[in-house]
């Protein structure tokens, strides 16, 4: 789970946090959130 209590945008739900994640193979993993949105991280 990726959530945090303070996120402004919970809503309350079970499923909170990444719902999808994909790693394309360009050097970035890319992760929706369902409280912040598009996150961008490096690969390692």
């Amino acid at each position: 789970n990726a959530y945090r209590e303070t996120d402004p945008k919970r809503l309350g739900f079970v499923y909170e946090g990444v719902m999808g994640m994909r790693v394309p193979g360009d050097g970035y993993v890319y992760a929706v959130d369902t409280s912040r949105g598009l996150l961008i991280f490096n690969e390692l």
